[in-house]
């Protein structure tokens, strides 16, 4: 009974996150098309002010994944995982196209927003490793269908050159 309270209170965590950026800004709930085009059209700051509440929404969904055995036991809970996978395959499109635009923005960046723009990519390749992991385990785990996304590799070095700055 304790976990599942647990479960319950944590994941009621994740969707005020998820509220929290809808009343911001709303590009978790963006078509794609149009969440490219927004942006585009953002500040410097405020791409790094969206990559921290992004922050917050992935670990809430590492928080979460963690309870994988707990919530193969209980169908409540199998359902949860499931759109909390969804959620993370959300974040993956959104903040591939932040990695995109930060990397395009790179070099007229000044010295501290290079700093935050490293951020924003390490953060990129850490939620596409997650979700390459997690796409071979999660729906046999749970019963439901993924197709993988076509993930963004960019140029061969690109994380050396980044890391050097």
């Amino acid at each position: 009974m304790k976990m599942t309270k647990e479960m319950a209170e944590e994941y009621c965590t994740h969707i005020k996150r998820l509220a929290h950026i809808d009343t911001r800004t709303r590009v978790f709930y963006m078509k794609l098309n149009s969440l490219k085009t927004y942006i585009q059209n953002l500040s410097n700051n405020e791409l790094i002010v969206h990559h921290s509440d992004l922050r917050d929404v992935f670990d809430s969904c590492l928080s979460l994944m963690e309870r994988k055995e707990f919530s193969r036991k209980a169908r409540l809970f199998s359902n949860i995982q499931y759109l909390v996978f969804a959620d993370l395959v959300r974040m993956y499109n959104i903040v591939s196209i932040f990695a995109k635009e930060v990397l395009a923005r790179f070099k007229t960046a000044t010295i501290d927003e290079m700093g935050s723009f490293k951020k924003i990519f390490d953060f990129y390749e850490e939620i596409m490793m997650k979700l390459k992991s997690s796409a071979k385990v999660w729906p046999l785990t749970f019963n439901f269908e993924f197709k993988e996304p076509k993930y963004f590799t960019p140029a061969t070095g690109t994380a050396a050159k980044l890391d050097r700055i």
